[in-house]
């Protein structure tokens, strides 16, 4: 037996139980990486509330007020939903491949998603016409909202057997076109020492806003969306389960309201013809366009305001006309993906008028419900009409998809806002070096929200107390990439919140499937790697601390 050299001091033997059998990673040394990575992408809530960030949130806002000003199509009284973390980042479910691509550090120091309805259900009678779609989409039928909205919305429908249904597609055109002119004519004059819009890009559904101020620069995802009040009877069978959130957090918080995001794939983006055609005047906008060059063409109307294009935080936006009453309505700030939001943002709505609350919306079962729904019995999650809450009728499309540019897809993201503060913190942790060490394989239709919903599905399965537990981190973190590779390898992804709903269904995933079998193999050495880009962002932010230039 060799004796140790004089004065050093004999290392203790290591446990051989701490192994991960299928990579030979030690336990404790990913639980070390995952808490690195989580304190390296942490967001200080001291930054958010930095005033440029303020006024850049401010100034969307604005932007959003002079949209409704261009053609008086967005609701009068508005209520936002400010998640933080972009598209990108998983805090709704959209398809990655189709989004832009953006760096942080190297394009933004923070990233935001708005959901901006464009529509709210307020007491409208709304069936939505899931028969005829894939999976977690509806058709929306544009009668019940009343004559006005008809006419608003008429070239954005489409006519299917005498009825015209709002077409995703091309709401997405109008919006991407509406919103590009008003933040192209803002940026042809702008404000000295105010903020400044470096570059606007539609794209999957959405508008991406990148905007600077001082030394600092934020990128929003702005989703225009319908928003409903109350649960869809579709999902009335999940509400009625037991749950790992039961007793921490309320059920009208949880079942508050649920919106519909156009369709980033296939379902969606469909729009045939000119995409959309403008109250003043035909603008054609046939595709994704960038407001940097002159593809975006102005508004043939005059869009004025009687005060600057965007607002101090100190202060109302100021608009002629009844825009420019504000909004008492608050506007959540965290999500699935998100940081800690400092508390909830107040929001001028783009039309200004006090919001009087969410969206309602009412019917029977097979409607959307009028409130959250109560656990009394089966009676009051059957669904009778075209949404069936369970069996395969509302899951298999009667014949071919016939017009697939009319399918919605169902959100959930005010509710996810909510379940996000019953994850224990381990998992949430876990979840966020999984999706960091997957960064650069996120692609084609699936992405970090698939990841989040199997955070949610491990939150029903496991034991909280485990879950808690710091140590059991890196445990989380593998289990997270064993139910992904297994969910891909098998091409099923079940939908939380919709029972019998696949996520997965038809989509076949290889490169994804490799990218997850490989940080599988090697978690530490992929963890490494991802430290490493999250310090690279850091020295390529500008204005913002060392903890907040991270995607998280």
């Amino acid at each position: 037996m060799t004796s140790p050299e004089w004065g050093s001091v004999p290392r203790p033997a290591q446990p051989l139980t701490d192994l991960d059998f299928h990579s030979g990673a030690r336990i404790a040394e990913l639980n070390q990486l995952v808490q690195e990575l989580s304190k390296r992408t942490a967001r200080d809530p001291g930054v958010r509330a930095t005033q440029e960030l303020v006024v850049l949130k401010d100034f969307v806002f604005s932007l959003l007020g002079l949209v409704q000003l261009l053609d008086g199509r967005l609701p009068l009284a508005n209520e936002y939903l400010l998640l933080s973390g972009g598209a990108r980042q998983g805090t709704v479910d959209m398809d990655p491949g189709v989004l832009g691509h953006s760096a942080p550090g190297a394009d933004y120091d923070a990233d935001y998603t708005l959901l901006v309805p464009i529509l709210q259900a307020r007491g409208c009678p709304v069936t939505l016409d899931m028969c005829r779609c894939p999976p977690g989409h509806a058709w929306l039928a544009l009668a019940p909202f009343g004559p006005e909205a008809c006419h608003r919305w008429a070239d954005c429908c489409r006519d299917h057997g005498g009825e015209a249904y709002l077409a995703p597609g091309l709401v997405s055109a109008w919006f991407s076109q509406a919103l590009g002119a008003v933040a192209d004519r803002v940026r042809a004059a702008p404000r000295r020492g105010g903020p400044a819009v470096e570059r606007v890009a539609g794209h999957g559904g959405l508008v991406t806003l990148l905007l600077s101020h001082g030394a600092v620069r934020a990128l929003y995802d702005v989703v225009p969306v319908v928003a409903f009040q109350g649960w869809p009877a579709v999902a009335q069978d999940w509400l009625g389960r037991s749950h790992f959130w039961d007793g921490k957090l309320k059920e009208e918080d949880v079942a508050g309201g649920f919106y519909l995001l156009p369709g980033s794939g296939p379902a969606g983006l469909e729009a045939s013809g000119p995409a959309w055609r403008e109250a003043s005047g035909p603008v054609e906008a046939s595709g994704p366009v960038e407001a940097s060059g002159p593809a975006w063409r102005e508004a043939s109307g005059p869009v004025e305001a009687s005060g600057p294009a965007w607002r101090e935080a100190s202060g109302p936006v100021e608009a002629s006309g009844p825009a420019g009453r504000e909004a008492s309505g608050p506007v959540e700030a965290s999500g699935p993906a998100g940081r800690e939001a400092s508390g909830p943002v107040e929001a001028s709505g783009p039309a200004g008028r006090e919001a009087s609350g969410p969206v309602e919306a009412s019917g029977p079962a097979g409607r959307e419900a009028s409130g959250p729904a109560g656990r009394e019995g089966p009676a009051g999650r059957e669904a009778s009409g075209p949404v069936e809450a369970s069996g395969p009728a509302w899951r298999e499309a009667s014949g071919p998809v016939e017009a697939s540019g009319l399918a919605w897809r169902l959100s959930f993201s005010r509710s996810e806002l909510h379940l996000k503060k019953a994850v224990p913190p381990p998992l949430l942790q876990a979840y966020r070096a999984a999706r960091a060490a997957l960064g650069g394989a996120w692609g084609g239709r699936v992405g970090p929200y698939h990841l989040w919903t199997l955070v949610l599905w491990a939150c029903e399965r496991l034991p909280a107390r485990y879950l808690g537990r710091e140590e059991n981190a890196a445990h989380c973190l593998l289990g997270l990439l064993d139910d992904m590779a297994a969910g891909l390898g098998a091409g099923a992804g079940p939908h939380y919140f919709l029972p019998g709903c696949d996520r997965l269904a038809g989509v076949p995933e290889p490169g994804l499937a490799r990218a997850v079998a490989a940080v599988r193999g090697d978690p530490a050495g992929h963890l490494r790697e991802a430290v490493e880009r999250v310090k690279m962002a850091t020295k390529l932010g500008r204005g913002l601390d060392a903890g907040a230039t991270a995607e998280e």
